[in-house]
């Protein structure tokens, strides 16, 4: 965008009272057809409008006359620190005539004007200066036109006698004294806030403060200096080094909650920047793979504090690998932040893929499954919430494959046992959240390995309901040990 006229005497000609009364008169009439474009907001929550808009305009009517036909409208504006570039298409102005151009925070005040003189040229820019840019939330341009349109030669130029609306641009919502853009992301440690965050009066590094609802008890500060370069496309007018990160930590609070954000040295006890209805949710975080035998660590964190936390895992064909009530089932107490740990000896888990569920006294909001779903020996009422993934790895190479050789037949084959060694083997079908290991409701057989540790046994599986993807089988060593474990399709 260009800059402003050379001619600074001239520019900086202040209009006249009367002058800006009939401008601001017609803002709120000329502010009506010419909506800035939005860009979608490349993350969930926003503050502040977009720093630069980019239109257009029907091409100007040209209607040769003594009182010329004046066109025009604003084409473009991009906010920069302490000031606002604009650029107004505008035709049949005379050489005394000039456009005046408003950066407005209501209908009747406009702190920010900036006055550019007619030249040889459609396109006119005007740098407006924004001492206090807050509440910015229009652009306007307004042709002052005098007659004559010429002053004799040695005589001052005539009053202006009409005012012409090229009309306005609204900034929406209105320019706050900070712009942003962040997600929020629930990890173990609290609710990770990532984006960008832009002091608008300038473009050295600015403090976010971030907290739940307009008062609250505890905030978190980050500095925003690094390189987010997704700022660029909203704020072009300002540097990409504004990213920041900021966790704020959990309450032990699930609820429907604000979170608010101020721009330091605002410590989050005056008006906020803005705040955003959210839901907080509680959560479960454990490593994605491990090893059989070593411990998993299982975090339940935001759950209500003082909440009694029991934790389980649910196999692939549909079985969980404790009882809910039993008295061995992992379990902790919340601390006041919400926060419980445990941790699951592997030892006795069958290598694959788990989904780890969890349960919460007094309730977890928004669980997955109601215990009352459960197929077990002590059905309960209660929330179980999903958490995520883990899989677990055999800590021995062993080979095993399940195939159907004959109908209510499971040709179960393995190796790399040892010599010799008593097996015990489990057919599984997909199951519905059945509670606790399902030795009753699946078919078992015994063997043990030859020589070279190699067995393979047909297992009767008349009236089991294999079907689907999700069949398992499950071989226990001589120490009755789930050390081998395998999916299989029944086609």
């Amino acid at each position: 965008m260009g800059m402003a006229s050379k001619n600074d005497a001239m520019n900086r000609r202040r209009v006249t009272q009367a002058v800006l009364a009939v401008a601001i008169a017609h803002i709120s009439a000329a502010c009506g057809p010419r909506l800035p474009k939005p860009i979608p907001p490349e993350l969930p929550f926003v503050i502040g409008p977009i720093g630069h808009w980019s239109g257009g305009c029907p091409p100007p009517s040209s209607q040769p006359s003594s009182d010329p036909v004046i066109t025009g409208c604003i084409t473009a504006y991009t906010f920069r620190p302490g000031v606002v570039e604009v650029t107004v298409s505008a035709s049949g102005m005379g050489s005394l005539d000039y456009i005046t151009v408003l950066a407005c925070r209501s209908t009747t005040q406009c702190p920010a004007i900036k006055n550019v003189h007619a030249a040889n040229t459609s396109q006119y820019s005007a740098v407006v200066p924004l001492p206090s840019p807050a509440g910015i939330s229009s652009i306007c341009a307004t042709v002052q036109t005098y007659s004559p349109t010429t002053s004799a030669p040695g005589r001052p130029p005539t009053t202006p006698y009409k005012s012409v609306q090229l009309g306005c641009v609204p900034v929406t919502p209105p320019l706050s004294a900070a712009a942003s853009a962040f997600k929020i992301t629930q990890t173990i440690d609290g609710l990770k806030h990532e984006g960008w965050f832009i002091d608008l009066t300038t473009d050295a590094p600015a403090q976010i403060v971030l907290g739940r609802g307009p008062t609250p008890p505890t905030t978190v500060t980050a500095t925003a200096g690094g390189t987010d370069a997704r700022s660029s496309q909203p704020w072009p007018g300002y540097n990409s080094q504004h990213g920041f990160t900021a966790t704020l930590p959990y309450v032990g609070s699930p609820v429907l909650t604000q979170i608010c954000a101020w721009l330091a040295p605002n410590t989050g006890t005056g008006s906020a920047l803005a705040c955003f209805s959210y839901q907080e949710r509680t959560g479960a975080f454990a490593e994605e793979n491990i090893t059989r035998g070593d411990i998993l660590h299982v975090s339940v964190r935001n759950v209500p504090s003082g909440a009694a936390v029991s934790v389980n895992l649910r196999a692939e064909a549909g079985h969980f690998m404790m009882p809910w009530k039993h008295a061995n089932i992992w379990t902790a107490t919340a601390d006041q932040s919400g926060s419980a740990n445990v941790n699951i000896d592997t030892d006795h888990l069958p290598p694959g893929q788990y989904v780890i569920a969890y349960h919460c006294a007094p309730e977890c909001p928004g669980g997955d499954l109601n215990a009352n779903q459960l197929i077990g020996a002590q059905p309960w009422t209660g929330s179980i919430t999903w958490g995520p993934s883990v899989a677990v790895s055999a800590d021995v190479s062993r080979s095993l494959s399940a195939t159907i050789p004959a109908p209510n037949k499971v040709r179960v084959v393995g190796a790399a046992f040892g010599a010799g060694e008593a097996i015990d083997i489990i057919v599984v079908p997909p199951l519905l959240n059945f509670e606790g290991f399902p030795y009753e409701v699946a078919a078992v057989a015994a063997t043990e390995a030859d020589a070279q540790g190699a067995f393979s046994i047909d297992v009767d599986v008349t009236g089991l309901p294999l079907a689907g993807s999700n069949n398992q089988v499950i071989v226990l060593d001589g120490r009755h040990r789930p050390v081998a474990a395998a999916r299989f399709t029944v086609p």
